[in-house]
């Protein structure tokens, strides 16, 4: 379903505050990366995510200017197909598409850091 701004702000800000796993898939026309990790920062200028090891050194790290963005899709796994609850439902309670003219940026919810990061 689609979500206002506002919407998509306040789920990224639950995750950040339960400190939620998620997998993030990124895609512009240039280039793409996925990995899992945390929402470290949300605004209704941009959110900011990562993965760090134990000791807190940054592995990765992304950021996406919402400004730009044009749409805001919410889906939950419970509200998909049979077959795509039956694989996923243990793993990916839902996800938030951020999709605008210069990128998409997809955030998955998981129920922990050992589910597989996105290919994008």
């Amino acid at each position: 379903m689609i979500i206002s701004p506002d919407e998509a702000v306040q789920l990224l800000g639950k995750w950040k505050s339960e400190g939620t796993p998620v997998s993030i898939a990124l895609r512009t026309d240039r280039a793409s990366m996925s990995f899992a990790g945390f929402i470290t920062d949300v605004s209704h200028v941009r959110i900011r995510g990562g993965r760090f090891t134990p000791i807190g050194t940054k592995l990765a790290q992304f950021e996406v200017n919402l400004e730009t963005a044009e749409t805001f899709m919410y889906s939950e796994v419970r509200e998909a197909d049979e077959d795509i609850r039956e694989q996923l439902s243990d793993r990916v309670p839902s996800l938030l598409s951020i999709s605008s003219h210069e990128f998409q940026c997809i955030i998955v919810e998981l129920t922990s850091m050992n589910t597989i990061a996105l290919d994008v």
